[in-house]
C-alpha cells in the first residue's frame, strides 16, 4: 500500500494524505476562527491593550495559538519527511523555501484563511509558467509581486475581492467583539 513493486514509496497516497491533512486543517482553523476563541485571537491581533482591558488573557491565548500552529506545522513536516523525502538534510530548509511560503501568504492576504490558499495557487501556477523562461525568473516575479502587494494592496489579493464578496453576501460580516 505504501510502496510500489520496486520498493519505492507510492507518492499518490502521500499526496492524498497531504490533501486530507490540508482539508482537516482548513476545517479546524475555520471552526476556531469562527468561534468565541477565534474572537479572542482576533482581538489580540487587532489591539492587545484593548483585548486585555476586555478581559482576554493574552499569555494564555498566545500560547494556545502557538501550540495549535506548531502542532499543525509539526504534523505536516513529519508527513512530508516520511512520505516524500525519507532522508532529512539541513539544506532542505533553505531560505528560498521559507521565502516562498511567506510570499504565498503575503500575496494571498494576511490574516485570512482563504488568502494563503489563493496565494499558493497563484504562485504555483506562475512558477509552472515561468519554468521554461529561466530557472530564477520566478524569484524575480515573486519578489516583485510581494513588493507590489505590500505597497499597494495591504490585504493581499483576497483583500481586493473581499469587499465585492461581502457586497454580494458571499462572505459573512464579522459580529462585533464582546466578552461575556
Amino acid at each position: 500500500m505504501w510502496s510500489t513493486d520496486d520498493g519505492l514509496p507510492n507518492h499518490d497516497i502521500g499526496y492524498l494524505l497531504m490533501l486530507a491533512l490540508t482539508i482537516i486543517t482548513i476545517f479546524v482553523l475555520y471552526r476556531l476562527v469562527n468561534s468565541e476563541k477565534g474572537l479572542f485571537l482576533k482581538a489580540i491581533r487587532e489591539d492587545e491593550d484593548v483585548a486585555q482591558v476586555m478581559g482576554v488573557d493574552l499569555v494564555k491565548w498566545k500560547v494556545r495559538a502557538f501550540v495549535i500552529s506548531s502542532a499543525f506545522a509539526g504534523l505536516s513536516g513529519a508527513l512530508y519527511a516520511h512520505l516524500f523525502v525519507q532522508v532529512l538534510d539541513p539544506k532542505m530548509l533553505m531560505i528560498l523555501e521559507m521565502g516562498l511560503i511567506l510570499a504565498m501568504t503575503i500575496v494571498g492576504g494576511l490574516g485570512t484563511l482563504t488568502g494563503p490558499v489563493i496565494g499558493a495557487l497563484l504562485l504555483v501556477i506562475l512558477w509552472e509558467f515561468m519554468r521554461d523562461i529561466s530557472p530564477y525568473a520566478h524569484m524575480l516575479l515573486f519578489a516583485t509581486l510581494v513588493i507590489v502587494v505590500m505597497k499597494f494592496f495591504r490585504g493581499g489579493l483576497f483583500g481586493l475581492v473581499s469587499p465585492w464578496l461581502k457586497q454580494r453576501n458571499l462572505i459573512a460580516k464579522a459580529p462585533p467583539f464582546t466578552v461575556d
